[in-house]
């Protein structure tokens, strides 16, 4: 219960939450760059709190990553006179860290369960929270004769192809995708996942 919590709410619902509304204030480069930074915290994380050693070359991988992030987004780059630029870019980095958290997480316990068996009851939770928020924030969605199609094209290609097939495999293997040559459900791996059970948490 604790992983599928971990996945569902920090990966599927938090990431998915934070990301798009961030992505709507900051130019799409920017956010891309700045939503996607999980690796730069996830090394850190598993290293604090795992135990995990830091390679030389994951080292200098950290390095390099965190000072093309000071480029980008150094202080002399940020536009403090522009609040929406700075909460988007907060939102980004809220999204890139709670993906962090879902992954560190998921790597400290032990799978009792099969990806496959925890990828419904993840979409149930996620889907139900953010059900809850989108008629908290927005109210109720519009008749589905007043949708048109470019939306229903990209409700259709994100929620089958984005993340059903091709998904986001970011470590707690969220939405299990089908279609990645290392997703342990692309492999058929109906057994614990090796690189978890190097951390015997009981329960999961």
């Amino acid at each position: 219960m604790p992983v599928l919590l971990a996945i569902s709410l920090f990966h599927m619902t938090a990431f998915a939450t934070f990301m798009p509304a961030g992505l709507a204030l900051v130019p799409a480069g920017r956010a891309i760059v700045l939503g996607y930074t999980t690796p730069l915290w996830v090394a850190p994380a598993a290293f604090l709190f795992l135990g995990e050693r830091i390679s030389t070359r994951q080292a200098v991988g950290l390095v390099v990553g965190l000072a093309g992030l000071l480029l980008l987004f150094g202080l002399a780059s940020l536009h403090w006179g522009n609040r929406q630029a700075l909460l988007g870019q907060g939102l980004l980095l809220v999204a890139a860290l709670c993906r962090s958290v879902s992954i560190v997480y998921t790597r400290a316990r032990r799978w009792e369960a099969t990806p496959l068996q925890l990828m419904l009851w993840q979409y149930l939770l996620a889907a139900a929270v953010l059900t809850t928020l989108a008629f908290l924030v927005e109210g109720a969605p519009p008749m589905p004769s007043r949708v048109s199609t470019p939306v229903l094209l990209a409700l259709s290609y994100n929620g089958v192809t984005g993340t059903g097939l091709l998904g986001n495999d970011g470590g707690g293997h969220a939405g299990c995708p089908l279609l990645q040559p290392r997703s342990p459900c692309s492999r058929r791996r109906f057994s614990r996942d090796r690189a978890f059970s190097r951390h015997p948490s009981r329960g999961s």
